[in-house]
């Protein structure tokens, strides 16, 4: 399942494969655990059966289960820090919260914990880990800073915007290299039809 993740460009779909498998190798642990407990149970009226040798392999096969199902809940979170992360975008009426949102997760680890209130908690760390901060905070940050500013380009609400509504760094009068690698890098699709509108072949 990993090698067809690699082969799919939409970002929301490699995530919820990565957690499909991270489920289904969960899974398979538990299935492996109650093999070696029947096992168990035909050496027991065997007379072969060795403590030692049952305890080895419950520990290694129970210790392999808690790692993946803990990958497969660090999986699922994410999974649903990126969609609150795309419903936070939609809600400040931004034109292109997919680009924004991939570029997030293209530049940074996003970390997600549950609090005891049920509460998602997202925080957008440095790929260095050595800096954090919240969804809101970095959000804010995007919006005002000179790079990204152009991204937060807000829907018109009294009639469709046309073409990509947004700054197009490849049009003559807003030419900028670093936003074009930018814009290319989260959306191809994107960037090829900013390129279209520009007039480049």
């Amino acid at each position: 399942m990993s090698d067809i993740a690699g082969t799919i460009k939409n970002t929301t779909v490699q995530r919820l494969i990565k957690a499909v498998s991270a489920a289904a190798k969960a899974e398979g642990r538990a299935e492996l655990l109650a093999e070696i407990s029947a096992r168990a149970d035909h050496e027991v009226k065997l007379g072969l059966f060795n403590v030692d040798h049952f305890q080895h392999d419950l520990d290694k096969t129970r210790l392999g289960a808690e790692k993946e199902q803990k990958a497969f809940q660090n999986q699922a979170l994410i999974v649903a820090a990126m969609n609150h992360i795309d419903e936070q975008l939609e809600a400040e009426n931004v034109i292109n919260p997919s680009i924004i949102s991939q570029l997030i997760e293209y530049d940074h680890t996003i970390k997600a914990s549950v609090s005891d209130s049920g509460q998602l908690n997202v925080i957008i760390e440095s790929k260095d880990g050595l800096s954090g901060t919240t969804l809101k905070e970095h959000l804010q940050k995007l919006r005002l800073s000179k790079e990204y500013a152009f991204l937060f380009a807000e829907k018109p609400t009294d009639s469709p915007a046309k073409g990509t509504g947004t700054v197009n760094p490849w049009k003559k009068e807003t030419f900028n290299v670093t936003q074009q690698g930018r814009v290319y890098t989260a959306n191809p699709a994107m960037a090829a039809q900013m390129k279209q509108e520009a007039g480049i072949a």
